[in-house]
């Protein structure tokens, strides 16, 4: 009897070795500090909730600057629930696959993408993550002081210079308080809809030697803005969320054909008291949801007995054509007859799997056509769609880890995989982007806790049900009218029209129409040839377009001024009167 009680602790022993050393074995490759891209990476926390995490200007998130899990919940806690998350996008571009974007390494430099085609210089004072919050001159700042931010009159003194210096120019979010779509600092609000903190930044993906390193395709001239924002709520799933929203504009003269876009993030709850990852992962295709959660029978070495949930949710996925009964969400505004992409495949990675395993970094093979394959529902390295386990038939799916934890029912993880390090992937697609075109995803980062590990299941879908009716309803967007003009024929010529009213005091409003997109410029000079305002300098999609001027804070005499509008070559000028 003690032979062979001895054999069962040998056996149990090198069990435990082997699966240990699998899971290294096969494990993505983790940072073990934050990649440094060309130019100045900087950072900044959104933090003004129950959560804390970081977004940086080259596109990585979640991860804190030591190369740590940096997605803290709850706030103030030291506990954290996210290593690291980005978006990638996947696109064939003259009959060739590339991927961009971020996981671990960053394919992404930050600053903009020039009228000309050339990159911001990444080290300007300007190419930085942007911060604001309503209240700052009024609050005592706390929450920010509290994380190590520094004191209170630093904090305050860089809110207000973020406040000054918000770039709604490159496209950075403000609060329109008159409707008229037009920035104008003493009426509007800087920051997200009700939101009581965002950030803002924008990259791109022309450093070739960044995108090659990265996943190793090659640069297609996509400008990516990011804001986040977050609510202070008594609402707990509120309050437990960050939103961000991805921004993808094609500055190219190459057209994106069956493109995708993909949330990847590195779900990491913790460990066992040992240091031997525990997570679980799954999907619900109908809350366009991929989530974490804790495996049975072990104590968490961060959260004890009582281990939360975390996950992301697709809020609002790519504009495609639709009938005409469908509204899609872009902008803040509704659109007749397209419609917003769903969740069109979730994926995941396991460490010790053969199967779903993390594409090589620096690679095309075995890089970037990976990752558009696990884009497609195929898996990556084999060629072949994803299938439900043996046990449950084999047939084909797009959701990997569709069943429900809750009930044991489907394909639920932990039952033919060991638990351990997990990575989920949210993809929508495919769609298109001519040169010109902007795509936006929108996407809610949230964690819940529960009086188990599943009971946190049920409580982050519940949250997870409600972010979606919430948005959907327009409660925390942007005031949403339908966009007539977008059900209009595209205009058939360049065109600058008379200012109206003229004459004019102290305002009028210019109207013109764009027949194909490029960099718009219109601007107001004096009759001697002054630049008095420039009113855009942007690049915009055909359509037909209102500015406002006004003379209010100008102090301008009365007299003749001229209004110009160019864009691709082409010029026109008219005359505008001033009467006092």
């Amino acid at each position: 009897m003690k032979f062979v009680t001895t054999i069962q602790v040998l056996f149990f022993a090198c069990y435990l070795f082997l699966k240990v050393t699998v899971a290294q074995t096969y494990s993505c490759e983790k940072p073990h500090s934050l990649q440094k891209n060309s130019g100045a990476v900087s950072s900044t926390l959104i933090n003004i909730n129950n959560v804390s995490t970081r977004f940086y200007n080259d596109s990585q998130s979640d991860i804190s600057p030591t190369g740590q899990s940096g997605f803290e919940f709850p706030k103030g806690s030291g506990k954290t629930t996210v290593f690291q998350s980005g978006l990638l996008w996947g696109a064939k571009v003259n009959n060739v696959i590339q991927v961009g974007g971020s996981v671990y390494r960053s394919g992404m430099t930050p600053g903009r993408i020039f009228k000309d085609g050339n990159a911001e210089n990444p080290s300007a004072s300007n190419v930085r993550v942007y911060r604001v919050r309503p209240d700052y001159k009024t609050n005592d700042l706390q929450t920010e002081v509290s994380r190590g931010e520094g004191t209170v009159e630093e904090i305050r003194a860089l809110y207000e210079k973020n406040w000054n210096e918000w770039p709604v120019k490159d496209g950075a979010p403000f609060i329109d308080k008159n409707g008229n779509r037009i920035y104008e600092p003493t009426i509007d609000v800087p920051g997200y809809e009700n939101a009581d903190q965002t950030l803002w930044h924008v990259a791109n993906d022309l450093n070739a030697s960044a995108v090659n390193y990265f996943i190793g395709s090659q640069p297609i001239g996509v400008e990516e803005q990011v804001t986040a924002w977050a609510y202070k709520s008594n609402s707990d799933y509120l309050n437990n969320t960050i939103f961000r929203k991805y921004k993808l504009i094609n500055k190219s003269s190459n057209t994106f054909i069956n493109m995708y876009v993909n949330l990847f993030s590195d779900l990491e709850l913790g460990s066992t008291p040992d240091k031997y990852a525990v997570d679980l992962c799954g999907s619900d295709s109908l809350l366009n949801l991929g989530f974490d959660y804790y495996a049975a029978n072990y104590v968490n070495g961060q959260y004890g007995s009582n281990p939360p949930s975390v996950g992301f949710v697709l809020l609002q996925g790519p504009v495609v054509t639709g009938i005409t009964t469908d509204q899609a969400i872009f902008d803040g505004r509704k659109i007749l007859g397209k419609k917003n992409l769903q969740m069109t495949a979730f994926f995941h990675f396991y460490c010790g799997d053969t199967t779903f395993v993390c594409p090589a970094q620096g690679v095309y093979d075995k890089g970037t056509l990976a990752w558009y394959n696990y884009f497609q529902g195929i898996e990556g390295l084999k060629n072949r769609p994803f299938r439900l386990p043996s046990q449950l038939g084999g047939a084909t799916t797009m959701f990997t880890l569709s069943g429900n934890p809750l009930t044991g029912i489907g394909w639920v993880d932990g039952v033919y995989r060991h638990e351990g390090d997990r990575y989920i992937n949210i993809v929508s697609g495919p769609f298109g982007m001519a040169p010109g075109d902007t795509q936006e995803v929108v996407f809610a980062e949230v964690a819940a806790q529960g009086q188990d590990r599943l009971d946190a299941v049920k409580v982050l879908k519940e949250y997870a049900a409600s972010l979606s009716l919430d948005y959907k309803d327009s409660l925390y967007l942007h005031q949403i009218t339908t966009d007539v003009e977008e059900t209009r024929s595209v205009p058939t010529q360049f065109s600058l029209h008379q200012n109206y009213p003229n004459p004019f005091n102290p305002s009028t409003t210019i109207s013109y129409d764009l027949p194909t997109a490029g960099f718009v410029s219109l601007k107001i000079y004096d009759f001697l040839g002054r630049e008095i305002k420039t009113l855009v300098d942007d690049y915009q999609q055909p359509g037909s377009y209102h500015k406002t001027f006004s003379t209010s804070e100008l102090n301008l005499s009365s007299g003749v001024y001229l209004c110009e509008l160019r864009a691709g070559g082409l010029v026109q000028t008219k005359k505008m009167i001033l009467i006092k």
